[in-house]
């Protein structure tokens, strides 16, 4: 049955050889070309080498895609776990920083008013969108080695975060140094 397809697709009404064709390159009569024709086809179905239409998709290409999808979803949605919980830890360390960054300007105002000492300030507060307290601390120290008008001022924030996997302490630092007017 092969062979009679593969005749009939190389026949005259499909752009193949035909019997009544004048002699193909090299002088060879076009009968020649259907008998190697011919032979090709013998050969491939000899060989077990039929031309098979798939029709579908197997089961098991199925149950591939499918773990293949499986997985990488599963990935995916880590990652945007996972950045969704780094994203909501900078904004309660912006916000722990913001109350620190505000306490430090004023201290630098009272720097430019001329009323400035060395003193250690400690406070504690809950910023906004924080569970836990956090504990704040501005150490104001003379600078060594200059003049009485240039002050260290270190302000630390600590607090706790409060995870599934546990608590851990965190903290932030911010040093600058101010000058008295």
């Amino acid at each position: 049955m092969v062979t009679a397809t593969c005749l009939l697709l190389h026949g005259p009404h499909f752009g193949g050889a035909s019997a009544e064709r004048e002699p193909q390159d090299g002088g060879q009569p076009a009968h020649t070309h259907i008998y190697r024709l011919l032979q090709k086809c013998l050969r491939a179905d000899a060989l077990g080498m039929r031309a098979r239409v798939r029709r579908g998709t197997s089961l098991v290409e199925i149950m591939v895609a499918l773990v293949f999808i499986a997985i990488v979803s599963g990935a995916l949605l880590d990652a945007v776990a996972r950045a969704g919980r780094n994203s909501e830890y900078a904004v309660r360390r912006s916000q722990a920083l913001s109350l620190l960054q505000q306490r430090i300007e004023q201290v630098r105002a009272d720097a430019s008013g001329g009323s400035i000492s060395t003193a250690t300030i400690n406070w504690t507060a809950t910023p906004h969108g924080m569970t836990e307290p956090v504990n704040y601390s501005i150490g104001i120290t003379a600078r060594a080695g200059s003049t009485s008008d240039l002050f260290d001022v270190v302000g630390t924030a600590t607090w706790q975060e409060v995870r599934r996997a546990g608590t851990r302490s965190d903290q932030a630092t911010i040093w600058t140094i101010v000058r008295k007017q």
